[in-house]
């Protein structure tokens, strides 16, 4: 075999310029992850992607290829197939195929036939839904195996078709990562996140791109759609994907941890939009959001803080009011194992979410602390405080005791909600059923 060195005067755009198939986000032959929780909304919003490229309509914004799509349902297959025809009903038919094999990626000659089949099609997309069960054979945490899974990927990529696929979170709180090892995240050519926000929207960004602007997000929410009656009369249903008003946002840069921390104060009192300069310069005090022990020192930081950021348009201040900055995604930062010091104590807790495009959010990366809800404080300094030196003590809350390890058949943490075990498990159900004993209204169910 030989092999030549081209030189940079002689490289051509051309050379190494794919075909798009979603503007920003997909190229032909590219593979990429759409990660996220379960049942954070992933199969609902590929096969929103799916009939977009199908069809050669915009996706959340992004122009898109009219070309064939490919879904290989390896994991809840009837429900993919609900979907499919909720999708049908609300924009008529594209050519979406769901393929018919179990979507084993593993299997040789399965593979071969769904390759032998994109290139009949031509299809521009291929979705895979889940790594987990489409992979089932592999062990995502081996980087060998990972690697191996990769590879297959990238295989069926090579006939000409954009491969993503459906992947859950690691476990970790606030996690933007896939399930398995680096190997996955560093060799795909781009990684989609999804967020779930308190009010039922979703945000879908970016966290890892070869060549793509990052800073892209937008927002989605999650709509259910009668489909049929089964036999006893009940209602069938299907969970649709709709996109948000508006046009995609941007990403803002990460703020440095004070600026984030003030920010989030801001957020979190701001209903409406806006919110009182003394309420937000109480509250932050009482955060303890600076390090500085005295109350006036810390007020004066954070009237500075309020005024860098509005500098950088994250907020306006007038005449002792701040509004809040609309049009982009906010930090979108979520913390891992997010961890702060208050009043001596370590405080935890996962990102805040509102889900709504404008409003600042969490992802891994920022070291933006998370904060515990807000408490009521006085719009000023009472009567009497201190003008300087002034410092509000914060009494020590016991740490809890510690949990015993897990053991088959043990009971679960009060106000456990979730089975024990890998995520895998509840990603793969097709529902979550809980039994509680609720003091108040006895044993519920749901």
């Amino acid at each position: 075999m030989t092999f030549t060195a081209t030189p940079l005067a002689d490289l051509a755009l051309e050379d190494c310029d794919g075909d798009g198939i979603v503007a920003g986000l997909l190229d032909q032959g590219a593979v990429g992850f759409l990660v996220g929780a379960p049942n954070a909304g992933k199969s609902a919003l590929a096969v929103l992607l799916a009939h977009r490229v199908a069809s050669g309509s915009p996706f959340l914004g992004q122009r898109c290829a009219a070309a064939p799509v490919m879904i290989v349902a390896a994991e809840a297959r009837k429900s993919m197939q609900r979907r499919l025809v909720a999708r049908r009903q609300r924009d008529g038919a594209a050519p979406v195929y769901l393929w018919g094999g179990p979507g084993n990626l593993t299997d040789a000659d399965e593979v071969a036939a769904l390759r032998a089949k994109i290139r009949a099609l031509g299809a521009g997309l291929l979705v895979v839904d889940t790594a987990l069960a489409a992979l089932a054979g592999l062990d995502l945490l081996d980087l060998r195996d990972a690697g191996r899974a990769m590879r297959i990927l990238a295989g069926i990529a090579s006939e000409g078709a954009a491969v993503l696929v459906l992947h859950h979170s690691a476990k970790a709180e606030g996690s933007t990562s896939p399930i398995g090892s680096i190997s996955q995240q560093a060799g795909a050519d781009i990684v989609l996140n999804i967020t779930a926000g308190e009010d039922g929207h979703r945000k879908l960004w970016i966290s890892k791109a070869r060549d793509y602007d990052t800073s892209w997000c937008a927002g989605f929410r999650i709509e259910v759609e009668t489909v049929g009656h089964d036999a006893v009369g009940g209602a069938i249903t299907a969970a649709v994907a709709v996109p948000a008003a508006g046009a995609p946002a941007r990403r803002e840069k990460p703020l440095p941890a004070q600026q984030s921390r003030v920010l989030a104060v801001v957020h979190d009192l701001a209903a409406g939009g806006t919110v009182g300069v003394e309420a937000v310069l109480a509250e932050a005090v009482a955060r303890g959001v600076t390090t500085s022990e005295s109350t006036k020192t810390a007020r004066m930081v954070v009237r500075r803080t309020l005024a860098t950021l509005a500098d950088l348009g994250r907020l306006t201040l007038r005449e002792g009011v701040i509004t809040m900055a609309q049009g982009t995604c906010g930090n979108m930062q979520e913390p891992v194992g997010n961890t702060r010091e208050h009043g001596g104590n370590q405080v935890s807790g996962g990102g805040r979410e509102q889900g709504t495009l404008g409003t600042p959010s969490l992802r891994t990366g920022s070291h933006v602390p998370a904060f515990p809800p807000p408490t009521a404080h006085p719009e000023a300094e009472p009567a009497g405080a201190p003008a300087s030196g002034g410092r509000i003590e914060m009494e020590a809350e016991a740490p809890p005791p510690p949990q015993p390890p897990a053991t088959a058949g043990a009971e679960p943490a009060a106000g456990q909600v979730r089975g024990r075990g890998s995520r895998a498990k509840r990603g793969t159900a097709d529902a979550a059923l809980t039994i509680r004993d609720d003091p108040n209204q006895g044993v519920l169910f749901h």
